[in-house]
């Protein structure tokens, strides 16, 4: 397999991977460098993966399926990462790298649904294949959750909440605090916000300074852990040793969601917002509703039958979204579109 990408990428000593890092700059000359690139590998099949935020928003990437097809007769599978979240013209910029496309793997239902919808006509060749967690729970571990929690001041019957992501006016963790300090002082509760303490852009700065004005007031009813930056391997010690990751997307629960996908890779149960779950492990309530927030909070923690089937849900799902399960439904996918 080779990889065609920017010169930002990392080569990696791997017998089976080839890095080709030809970008610079993704501009006009970007499509050529990539086309030499991949008539070099004569791959049998190309796999164009497209958030254009990887791409700076470079529109002539939307090109480069035709032009595979055109001059190297190759089937282009694009695997779309966003469509519901764009605006006309973005929608329309996807619909025609779609119909370009020899095929079009959707990781997510909602963008499979909308998408079908507008373009029935390539329905058939419109492929639902979710992705995976980019980080992965430790095989055979021998990761001791009880003594984690005691090394850490949890008592057996605390309620270990996890926040794990990104701080962003979208994440919703304003509204996650407000219903944290609705809940009633009888219920042994800790918050942990598994999130850097740095803002990942600068116009994020403001909900920053807004999330750590909450948790010093709210701090002075229940305890609340704002780790910062952690590495994997201690993100899935602390997944691990949680009861409940809260999740309040403003825009509703899905799997294109990276750190849901990561709170049900360790079998921890989720309660997000939105219309419908997304999978099983994961229970919703409405977007921007605090209350409902924080009764569902409450229903789990005071309900451990309900909490436990909640985490075996998530460790059944856990199984369907693991890396080999989406490796032999992708492969299954490409093989239908390599000439034999």
């Amino acid at each position: 397999m080779s990889v065609v990408t920017d010169q930002r990428a990392r080569r990696e000593d791997r017998p089976t991977i080839n890095v080709f890092p030809v970008i610079s700059q993704w501009g006009p000359t970007a499509l050529w460098r990539v086309f030499s690139a991949i008539k070099k590998t004569d791959p049998d099949v190309v796999n164009l993966q497209y958030p254009t935020v990887r791409y700076p928003r470079f529109s002539l990437v939307d090109l480069l399926p035709i032009v595979l097809r055109r001059f190297l007769h190759k089937p282009v599978v694009t695997t779309l990462h966003e469509y519901s979240t764009f605006r006309a013209l973005g929608r329309f910029r996807v619909e025609s790298l779609a119909r370009g496309s020899t095929a079009v793997i959707i990781p997510d239902v909602q963008n499979h649904m909308l998408l079908s919808a507008s373009l029935p006509t390539i329905r058939d060749r419109m492929h639902y294949i979710p992705l995976g967690s980019s980080i992965i729970p430790p095989e055979d571990s021998e990761f001791d959750r009880d003594a984690w929690r005691q090394a850490h001041g949890l008592s057996p019957n605390t309620l270990m909440l996890v926040y794990f992501g990104f701080i962003s006016p979208s994440k919703g963790v304003d509204i996650m605090l407000q219903a944290i300090s609705q809940l009633p002082a009888t219920l042994p509760v800790h918050l942990w916000l598994l999130a850097d303490q740095e803002p990942s852009a600068p116009q994020y700065t403001a909900y920053h300074l807004k999330i750590a004005a909450q948790i010093e007031v709210f701090s002075k009813r229940y305890p609340i852990t704002w780790t910062g930056y952690l590495p994997t391997s201690s993100v899935s010690e602390h997944l691990l040793a949680a009861d409940l990751a809260v999740l309040p997307f403003t825009d509703g629960a899905s799997l294109r969601r990276s750190s849901l996908l990561a709170c049900i890779a360790h079998g921890l149960p989720v309660l997000s917002t939105g219309n419908y779950s997304p999978c099983p492990g994961v229970t919703v309530v409405p977007v921007g509703d605090v209350t409902a927030l924080a009764q569902a909070a409450l229903d789990l923690g005071a309900r451990p039958h309900t909490l436990a089937l909640l985490r075996q849900q998530a460790t059944q799902t856990a199984t369907q979204l693991s890396w080999p399960a989406i490796a032999k439904k992708t492969s299954s996918c490409f093989s239908q579109y390599i000439s034999h």
